[in-house]
């Protein structure tokens, strides 16, 4: 039933006209938004509490129309059903209706329009013919059919045109971001879409089966469907790099969706790391899940007793608590619910109890041997003549209390026995420190691990570079600890230096009081010199956390909250620690993880999916599911894939392609000195080749140094400058890790045998050659110095140069 050509115009005009209709709808949906503020600008001019309100919520509900309705170049409509109930519609990124509540455009997310994606020869969902739109911008180019039912399109009169528009896509070139791909989504895939919110679904897919297109449009489809759900909590997309985030950032505003936070793992908190490397072995450990054990221990250890007896001068007397009740008090307190610096409070309301009830016996002797003589002593202030017992033992209690909480002495035992201490601070001790290590670490890792953990000790927590892996360690241990107490910010968070100058200034001022005036006795100079010391440090502490509130990072509040859904890719290179740190981020247990296993590079990243889903919070049992078809990769190109996947990882098995180029990898041998200078001549030969295309260039750590500067200089780009993304260049120099979930229209390897051998563990270093080999869609060549090992020599020949 394949037309002519001039019935596929005729098929086209028609398609225009029903879009430029849409078009016109959605100009005029803008202009009503528009005049929608401009009608009520006048609330926000009235002085009622009330009226600003209700001017705040109309302008922020009709900007986010507006943001929904702003598509740019972004294509309104990619495809037509026609149902055997005789229905037609348009499908796009959003619905529309006209002005009689009839639908213009369905949006794709909608159940109706669920057969665009789902229906098969077999299962044809109700539909006649579903039509592919090419569009640029609001233009109809193309259109292409496929057909279910040929008797009844025959009957309704409907023609068939068109190649497939999945194979369409794949053969454009790339942009340098991703586009959506919302009109070529596959049934597999969209059954992924489209599973229910709750729980974990856990999606394997290799490279080029879209697992990342597949991810974000479950992000809008979810938003969609779930709205009064995740309004307010939110969509969270973790992604391996900036790069990457980059390179999607555009998928969900032109599918109608902007309200979704991206991160990574390394920004997931207000924490940043320095530019700290450390080794493998390093960073393997500190993301074993074994760390938990370990931080846990060493928190429960900085609560403790002294190996002496506490004296705490009250007045002309010194209360003394042996060392055995203090260990007592520790344990008992360390035995409850809590976390560490909550507990804090705890302990010291019971060691002030306890401090009590000496200063009470002493009381209580004094008063039973002469209470006339107890009211004239120094360490009182309370008149006793005439006053019942009672009275006199509460009195003095509360002046106790009001006093003691405020003794130098107390608050520095306070420190060695139980500190407030941030997460910095924690693992700064337990780090630098070799017996801590020991104490929290002995039996949970081996001796060597805790060699390996130990780092030395920086002067002050501030001038610690935390590293990567240290971020998720600080996240756990921030969660162990608590927030800090507001006790603490007053008494204790000062530094030595400022507590000593609070306390000279304080003596000198009480001098000058005592000098002044003769009633100034010693009661009065105790309480006096307690309450001056506490305001003086309450006004520096506040200056401080002005000064540290004013210099936060705005996305602190933003990335420091729970989210209703998570969507996790590459989720693979996720060591155990960073799962309990985005899993802290959704206590729901709602989650969309994707990755492959065949490309898990990172030092403690997953080697099953069984053990991720371990970390997650929820009760629901986790769904598994793979995609098993690769859009991306042509399988010339995937020949080669595949004898390098079979050796990193011989339990996976690679996706099968579905199209094939009739062209296979080109391979390059040449002399060691020459290697720029090719690099530079292959990126002239696919530019001959293809049309335009997005080239990368990927070589082994190191190597990207040495590259960058030549081809950048040819390229009249810097690989620095301000403004020039990678991601918006002809050609892209980077290492596999940092190619992870990108493609490119072409790929030149440099030097395989250097990423396969820049790892310790040749595993590691063949999956980030698999995943170097994976990023193109067309063309695929290898520049080499050194012979090619026998899995890549046996699929490809060398040419010399």
């Amino acid at each position: 039933m394949a037309v002519e050509s001039e019935n596929l115009d005729a098929e086209m005009v028609a398609e225009q006209s029903a879009v430029d209709q849409a078009y016109q709808r959605l100009d005029a949906l803008r202009a009503d938004a528009i005049g929608v503020i401009e009608s009520h600008q006048g609330l926000a001019e009235v002085g009622s509490a009330q009226s600003r309100s209700e001017w705040e919520s109309l302008l922020a509900m009709t900007q986010q129309r507006l943001g929904q309705l702003e598509i740019g170049a972004a294509p309104l409509c990619f495809g037509r059903i026609d149902t055997d109930r005789g229905d037609s519609l348009l499908v796009g990124r959003f619905g529309i209706m006209d002005n009689e509540g009839d639908a213009l455009v369905l949006d794709w997310r909608a159940p109706a329009a669920e057969a665009f994606y789902r229906a098969t020869g077999r299962h044809p969902l109700g539909l006649v013919r579903r039509r592919h739109l090419h569009t640029r911008g609001s233009q109809v180019i193309g259109v292409e059919d496929e057909l279910f039912d040929p008797d009844l399109a025959e009957r309704a009169e409907l023609a068939v045109v068109g190649e497939g528009a999945l194979m369409a896509a794949l053969e454009r070139g790339r942009t340098g971001r991703m586009g959506d791909i919302v009109a070529t989504i596959q049934s597999e895939q969209d059954r992924i879409i489209r599973a229910p919110l709750p729980g974990a679904l856990v999606v394997q897919g290799g490279p080029g089966t879209g697992k990342t297109a597949v991810a974000l449009h479950r992000a809008a489809y979810l938003l969609f469907t779930n709205r009064e759900r995740l309004e307010e909590s939110g969509v969270l997309v973790v992604g391996p790099n900036p790069r990457f985030l980059r390179y999607i950032e555009q998928v969900l505003p032109s599918l109608g969706e902007s309200g979704v936070t991206m991160t990574t793992t390394a920004t997931l908190s207000a924490r940043r790391s320095g530019p700290v490397t450390e080794p493998d072995a390093v960073r393997r450990i500190k993301g074993d899940i074994r760390m938990v054990d370990l931080l846990r221990r060493a928190v429960r250890r900085r609560g403790r007793s002294l190996r002496e007896p506490l004296e705490i001068p009250y007045g002309s007397r010194v209360l003394r608590i042996d060392e055995s009740i203090l260990r007592d008090l520790a344990r008992d307190v360390g035995r409850m619910t809590g976390t560490h610096n909550a507990k804090r409070a705890v302990f010291v309301s019971m060691l002030q109890q306890v401090l009590w009830s000496r200063w009470r016996a002493i009381v209580e002797a004094r008063l039973s041997a002469d209470p006339d003589q107890a009211a004239l002593h120094e360490d009182t202030e309370i008149e006793l003549v005439d006053r019942p017992v009672d009275t006199i033992i509460e009195r003095e209690r509360e002046r106790f209390f009001g006093v003691i909480g405020d003794v130098r002495e107390l608050w520095i035992a306070l420190e060695r026995m139980w500190p407030i201490l941030t997460a910095e601070e924690l693992l700064h001790d337990l780090f630098g420190g070799r017996a801590l290590l020991a104490a929290a670490g002995r039996g949970i890792v081996s001796d060597d691990e805790l060699q390996l953990l130990h780092r030395k000790r920086s002067a002050t927590v501030n001038e610690v570079d935390w590293s990567a892996a240290d971020l998720a360690l600080l996240d756990e241990a921030e969660t162990l600890l608590g927030p800090v107490p507001k006790r603490q910010s007053q008494s204790t968070a000062l530094d030595e230096d400022t507590r000593w100058t609070i306390e000279d200034v304080v003596e000198q001022v009480v001098g000058d009081l005592a000098y002044q005036f003769d009633s100034f006795q010693t009661d009065e100079d105790s309480v006096s010199r307690a309450i001056l010391d506490r305001n003086m440090r309450a006004q520096i502490v506040t200056r401080i956390a002005r000064s540290e509130r004013a210099g936060r990072r705005e996305d602190a509040q933003v990335l420091d909250r729970v989210y209703g859904h998570v969507i996790v890719d590459e989720a693979q290179d996720i060591s155990a620690m960073e799962w309990r740190m985005i899993a802290r981020r959704c206590p729901s247990g709602s989650f969309t993880i994707v990755g492959d296993l065949g490309q898990a590079s990172a030092s403690a990243g997953a080697t099953s999916w069984e053990r991720v889903v371990d970390h997650l919070p929820g009760h629901r049992e986790p769904r598994v599911t793979e995609l098993e078809v690769n859009y991306r990769t042509p399988a010339e190109i995937m020949a080669v894939a595949a004898e390098i996947l079979a050796r990193a990882a011989p339990g996976q098995t690679p996706p099968r392609s579905v199209r094939s180029t009739g062209i296979g990898p080109r391979f390059r041998r040449i002399a060691t000195c020459d290697r720029a200078h090719a690099v530079l001549a292959e990126v002239d030969w696919l530019r001959e080749e293809l049309q335009t295309p997005k080239i990368a260039v990927i070589a082994a750590e190191g190597s990207v140094e040495a590259l960058a500067p030549d081809l950048f200089a040819r390229e009249s780009l810097s690989p620095t400058a301000s403004g020039h993304d990678p991601l918006d260049q002809a050609v892209t120099v980077m290492t596999p890790a940092e190619s992870k979930g990108l493609e490119f229209d072409a790929v030149i390897v440099v030097e395989p045998s250097r990423i396969v051998g820049h790892h310790d563990e040749s595993e590691r270093g063949l999956r980030e050659l698999y995943v170097a080999v994976t990023r193109a869609t067309q063309r695929l060549s290898v520049i080499h110095s050194t012979p090619l090992p026998p899995y890549l020599a046996c699929v490809g020949q060398s040419t010399h140069s």
